[in-house]
C-alpha cells in the first residue's frame, strides 16, 4: 500500500486487509544509456533482482519510488554471467526495469512457487488481460554505464485480479556470449528383428568459447519403438512419446552423452532421432539438430547356424581326412532357401561327398542348397579330403544363409576356421648338450647349452625342447628358453626346423652345492619326428669343489667352535659326501684315547661336550673309483 511522501509498503495476509485493484497506464520516465556488450569477466558477475536489491520504478504521475524486494535465498530473477556465477547479495549497483508488453511494472507483492521459494511479481494492470503475456528485464549497470536486456522463456499466468501472478520457475536472465551446444547420435543397428533391442546413442557438447545456459534437449520416439531404459537423466515421457533433459549451465568444452535402449514392436522402415537442443545464448542453431537415422525392422523368424569338425587335425602326406559340416535351424519357423558356401585350399584334394555337396575344381569351391530346413532341423555334409602336399592348411573360410534368417548380423553364420597339419615322417631330430667348464666353486655362473639339429630331409614342425634342472643348480636366465620355477622346468619352442638347420639354447645358472652334479634331464619333440632315440637330453656332470680344497676336493678344518650359536657348531668336512663313497672317522684325546667313532660319517659331530682343547683324527675314504686314502690330523675344539 502507498504511504504518503513515503512510497511503497510490502504487505503480507497477517495485515489483514486487501489492496484493491488499480488500473492505471504507467508513465515511464528512465532514460537508458547507450546500449553496449557485456564484459564476459568471470571474476565480475551480474546479479540483478535478488535479496535486497533496490528496483526503481516510475508509477502515479512520474514519482519514483524506491521498493525492496524481500524474497528467500533464490529470487524470481537471477543474472548468469559467463563465469557461471549467480550470487545472491547485491549493493544499489544495479537497477532493474521489468515490462509486461512493453509496460512498466514494479515488484509490490509476495507469493510462493512450487518449489518453496517466495518471490514477487505483479502486473501494473491487475487483471486477467495481462495473463500470458511476454515479459522483458533490463538490467542497468550504474557504475559501467551499461544497459542489458534479459531473455524471458516464461510468461505471466495471472491467478485473480489482487493476487500476483505465479511464474511457475525462476526467471534466468542470460548475458550475452558465444556459447554453441552442438548435438549428434548414433545407431548400434541399421537392421533389427522385430523385438529386439537396439541401442540409442545421443551426444551433447558446447563446442562455443562460453558457458551455455537453459540448455534444453528433447526427442520424439517413432510409435515402432518401444522405449525401454535411458540414463544420465534423460527422462521419457509415455503419454508424449519424448525423451527430455536439462542443463542449467554447460561450461565450454563440456560434453554429455546418454544411451537410450529401444525395442522393435513393427516392421517397415523407420527413422530415429527426431529432436534438437534449444539454448538461451546459442550463436550457432545449425547443429542443434538431431539427424535422422534409417532402421529397417524385419521379422525373420528362422536362425540358421553352423558348426564344423575334422575327423583328423594332423596327416601325413597322402592320407585323408573327412571335413563334417553341420546346418542347423534354431528359430522357430521353416528356414527357406538355405545356402552354405566354403573352399578348399590347394594341397588338400577333394575325393568326395554327401549330403549334396558339390565341388567345383575351377574355384575350389563347396556349395551345398536346402529348399527349406525345419525347426530344429539339422542337414549334414561330409568331404573326404586327401592331403597332397606338406604344411598347414586352414578349412573354413565360407558361410550359410537362409532367406528369412533373424540373424540379420550373420553372427553365427560364418564357418569356423580349422587347421589341418600335413607332415612328412622322414624327419630326424638330434639333440647334444655341453658346459662352459667342467669344474667350478660352488655360486659360480655355468653356461649350458642345449642343440637341437634337423637331421631328416624335409622341414621339422613344432619342434618342442623340455628339461628338467636338477635341485642342486640355480637359474639365473636365458636369452631364448622359458623356465618354470615352480616344476623346475626348462621349455623352448621352434615352429620350424629346415633340414641341415639347428638352434642353440643357452641356459645360464649356478650350482648351489658341492660335488659331481648332473644337469640335463629332458627331450625335444616334433610333429613329425620318425626317431626318438637321439632325442633325449642325457646327463652332463661337473665337479662342485670348495676353493680351499685339497687335489682331493676335500677340506678338512682345524677347528670347530660347538656352543650352540648356530655357527661353525659341526665338525662339517667339504667334500666329503660330495666325492667319496665310503667313510670313517676316528676322534681321540692326548692320551689316546678314542673319545668318538663313526663309519659313514655325515659332517654331524658336535663334540659331545668334551673339554676345549686340541684332538686327534684319523679319516679314511674311499672314491667312486673304489681308491682308498687315509688322512691323520688335529682338530681343536673352541667354546
Amino acid at each position: 500500500y502507498l504511504r504518503p511522501g513515503k512510497g511503497y509498503k510490502f504487505y503480507s495476509g497477517a495485515d489483514g486487509f486487501t489492496i484493491p485493484v488499480l488500473t492505471y497506464t504507467p508513465v515511464v520516465t528512465v532514460t537508458p544509456p547507450p546500449i553496449v556488450a557485456p564484459i564476459k569477466d568471470g571474476a565480475t558477475p551480474v546479479v540483478v533482482n535478488n535479496a535486497n536489491t533496490v528496483v526503481n520504478s516510475s508509477v502515479y504521475n512520474n514519482t519514483t519510488v524506491n521498493t525492496t524486494n524481500y524474497e528467500n535465498n533464490m529470487s524470481l530473477t537471477s543474472v548468469i554471467n559467463q563465469g557461471g556465477q549467480i550470487v545472491n547479495n547485491t549493493t544499489n549497483r544495479y537497477e532493474t526495469y521489468v515490462y509486461v508488453e512493453n509496460k512498466l511494472v514494479n515488484i509490490v507483492n509476495q507469493t510462493t512457487l512450487s518449489n518453496g521459494q517466495t518471490v514477487g511479481f505483479i502486473p501494473v494492470n491487475g487483471n486477467t488481460s495481462e495473463e500470458n503475456k511476454p515479459v522483458t528485464i533490463k538490467v542497468y549497470d550504474k557504475e559501467e554505464k551499461r544497459e542489458y536486456t534479459a531473455k524471458v522463456d516464461q510468461s505471466i499466468d495471472q491467478k485473480t485480479d489482487q493476487i500476483v501472478g505465479t511464474v511457475v520457475t525462476p526467471i534466468v536472465l542470460v548475458l550475452d556470449g558465444a556459447a554453441d551446444i552442438s548435438v549428434s547420435s548414433q545407431i548400434s543397428r541399421q537392421t533389427i528383428n522385430i523385438g529386439d533391442t537396439l541401442l540409442y546413442s545421443i551426444k551433447s557438447k558446447n563446442i562455443g568459447a562460453d558457458l551455455a545456459v537453459n540448455v534444453f534437449l528433447t526427442d520424439t520416439l517413432n510409435q515402432a519403438f518401444e522405449f525401454v531404459s535411458a540414463n544420465n537423466g534423460l527422462t521419457y515421457n509415455a503419454s508424449k512419446r519424448t525423451l527430455t533433459t536439462s542443463q542449467l549451465q554447460v561450461p565450454a568444452g563440456q560434453e554429455s552423452q546418454y544411451q537410450v535402449i529401444l525395442k522393435a514392436v513393427k516392421t517397415g522402415n523407420y527413422l530415429i532421432g527426431n529432436g534438437k537442443a534449444t539454448v538461451n545464448n546459442d550463436v550457432d542453431l545449425t547443429n542443434n539438430i538431431l539427424a535422422n537415422h534409417a532402421l529397417n525392422v524385419v521379422d525373420k523368424r528362422a536362425n540358421v547356424i553352423v558348426s564344423n569338425q575334422l575327423s583328423r587335425s594332423q596327416l601325413n602326406k597322402g592320407e585323408q581326412t573327412t571335413y563334417t559340416l553341420k546346418v542347423k535351424n534354431n528359430g522357430p519357423e521353416v528356414a527357406n532357401n538355405v545356402n552354405l558356401l566354403d573352399t578348399i585350399p590347394v594341397g588338400l584334394d577333394y575325393q568326395s561327398s554327401t549330403g549334396g555337396i558339390i565341388y567345383d575344381a575351377s574355384t575350389r569351391i563347396l556349395s551345398a542348397n536346402k529348399a527349406q530346413l525345419k525347426a530344429n532341423e539339422e542337414a549334414v555334409f561330409t568331404v573326404v579330403l586327401k592331403a597332397s602336399n606338406f604344411g598347414v592348411y586352414q578349412l573354413g573360410k565360407g558361410l550359410i544363409s537362409a532367406d528369412n534368417d533373424n540373424d540379420v548380423d550373420f553372427n553365427n553364420n560364418k564357418i569356423m576356421p580349422l587347421a589341418l597339419t600335413v607332415l612328412d615322417n622322414k624327419v630326424d631330430l638330434v639333440v647334444t648338450t655341453v658346459v662352459s667348464k667342467n669344474n667350478l666353486a660352488k655360486g659360480e655362473l655355468l653356461d649350458y647349452t642345449i642343440t637341437v639339429k634337423n637331421n631328416g630331409p624335409n622341414v621339422a614342425l613344432n619342434i618342442n625342447v623340455i628339461d628338467r634342472l636338477a635341485k642342486h643348480f640355480d637359474f639365473v636366465s636365458s636369452g631364448n628358453a622359458n623356465y618354470s620355477s615352480s616344476s623346475r622346468t626348462i621349455t623352448a619352442e621352434k615352429a620350424q626346423l629346415a633340414p641341415g638347420e639347428e638352434i642353440s639354447f643357452v641356459i645360464n645358472v649356478k650350482p648351489n652345492a658341492f660335488g659331481n652334479l648332473d644337469i640335463g634331464h629332458g627331450n625335444v619333440t616334433a610333429f613329425n619326428e620318425t626317431d626318438y632315440s637321439n632325442n633325449v637330453i642325457k646327463p652332463l656332470y661337473v665337479v662342485v669343489a670348495d676353493v680351499r680344497a685339497d687335489v682331493n676336493k676335500l677340506v678338512i678344518p682345524g677347528v670347530f667352535t660347538p656352543n650352540g650359536d648356530g655357527v661353525n657348531d659341526l665338525f662339517s668336512i667339504a667334500g666329503l659326501n660330495e666325492f667319496f663313497v665310503q667313510n670313517s672317522l676316528v676322534i681321540y684325546n692326548k692320551s689316546y684315547n678314542v673319545v668318538y667313532k663313526k663309519d659313514n660319517y655325515q659332517n654331524d659331530w658336535n663334540g659331545n661336550n668334551l673339554p676345549m682343547g686340541s684332538y686327534g683324527y684319523i679319516l679314511k675314504v674311499v672314491d667312486k673309483a673304489g681308491k682308498e686314502q687315509t688322512y691323520k690330523g688335529y682338530v681343536s675344539i673352541i667354546y
